[in-house]
């Protein structure tokens, strides 16, 4: 009987360590909108938070950014979820400067989510979202290529 559970048990933390080794290769991360800001810091009263998410309570529409951090150069792409909201993922070299921008996806009334398209980041580079979010416009979360 102790044999049989000390199998058990191998079998059991072999399959653990093959789901970490897949987890671990796996490039992809996610944010919460709460990780972000006003891209204007006089808007930052706009955005009210509950549960990570960031919605505009203003009655114009107003900008938010959410940096992303990336471990490496080369193209990242990006989908993200919320609703009135329109989204562009932008590359930048280690200075900040703006090198490459997506398209420009939107998502209406329903909460939904939407991809951008792929930008480059310089090695060293930084990746940011920028949204456009409508008056009660939210969004939710960005998950990235890393």
């Amino acid at each position: 009987m102790k044999n049989m559970i000390k199998k058990a048990l191998s079998v059991v933390a072999a399959g653990g360590m093959l789901s970490l080794a897949v987890v671990s290769s796996v490039s992809a991360h996610g944010i919460s909108a709460s990780d972000g800001s006003a891209t204007n810091g006089a808007d930052s009263s706009c955005f009210i938070g509950s549960f990570g998410n960031r919605t505009n309570n203003c009655g114009t529409t107003k900008n938010f950014q959410v940096a992303l951090m990336v471990d490496s150069g080369g193209s990242k792409g990006a989908t993200f979820t919320g609703k009135n909201l329109t989204c562009q993922l932008v590359g930048m070299d280690q200075f900040g400067t703006s090198q490459s921008f997506s398209t420009t996806p939107s998502i209406g009334a329903g909460v939904s989510s939407a991809s951008t398209s792929t930008v480059i980041v310089a090695t060293a580079g930084k990746l940011i979202i920028a949204c456009d979010i409508l008056p009660g416009g939210q969004l939710i979360n960005v998950n990235y290529s890393n």
